[in-house]
C-alpha cells in the first residue's frame, strides 16, 4: 500500500504553471521542478508522470487559476468595455513582480504546432478566453456600446488569438 500524499495537486500544480510561465518549458530541469515543489523526482513523477505530463496538468491548472480567474475578476458585465480595457491592462501590471508574460502566449512561442497535445492544452486556454471576449462584446452591443452588426465571436478572434503555427525556417 502506497503512502498518502502529503501535497495538493492544485496548489504545487499552480506553482509548477508559474515556473513554467517563467522559465518555459525546454529551459525548465527537473532540479526546478523539485525546488518548486519541494518533492524529490520520484515522487514528482510517481504523482504526475514525466515532464511533459506535469506541464499538461500545470496547463489546466493555468486555465483555471489564471485565465477562468481573471475572467470572473474582471469581466462582470456590468461595463463591459471599461472591463475589457481593465483586463489587458492589468496584464502589464504586475506591481513588484517580474512579469514573465502569459504561460499561453509564451508556450505558443516556444513550442507552436510542434507537439499536439500541448497545442490542444494552449489553443483550450485561448478558447476559454475567446469565450469571454465574445461575451463582453454581446454585453457592450445590448448597451449600445458596439455596433450591432460587429460579430462578436469575430472580435474576440482578433483581440484574444494566437494562431499557433511553425515559425518558419530562413
Amino acid at each position: 500500500m502506497g503512502r498518502t500524499r502529503s501535497f495538493d495537486d492544485a496548489t504545487l500544480l499552480t506553482g509548477t504553471a508559474h515556473l513554467f510561465r517563467r522559465l518555459g518549458f525546454a529551459a525548465t530541469s527537473l532540479k526546478d521542478l523539485e525546488r518548486e515543489t519541494g518533492l524529490q523526482a520520484g515522487s514528482l513523477y510517481n504523482a504526475f508522470g514525466n515532464k511533459k505530463s506535469v506541464f499538461l496538468r500545470s496547463l489546466d491548472a493555468y486555465h483555471t487559476g489564471v485565465v477562468r480567474y481573471r475572467i470572473l475578476t474582471y469581466l462582470e458585465g456590468v461595463h463591459p468595455v471599461k472591463e475589457l480595457t481593465k483586463f489587458f491592462r492589468s496584464t502589464y501590471e504586475v506591481e513588484g513582480i517580474p512579469n514573465a508574460g502569459c504561460l499561453l502566449t509564451n508556450t505558443a512561442a516556444e513550442i507552436g504546432a510542434d507537439d499536439p497535445e500541448i497545442q490542444g492544452k494552449v489553443e483550450e486556454g485561448f478558447s476559454i478566453l475567446r469565450e469571454a471576449f465574445a461575451l463582453q462584446v454581446r454585453r457592450a452591443q445590448s448597451q449600445g456600446l458596439a455596433p450591432l452588426d460587429l460579430a462578436a465571436e469575430t472580435a474576440a478572434s482578433l483581440t484574444g488569438r494566437c494562431k499557433i503555427v511553425k515559425a518558419k525556417s530562413r
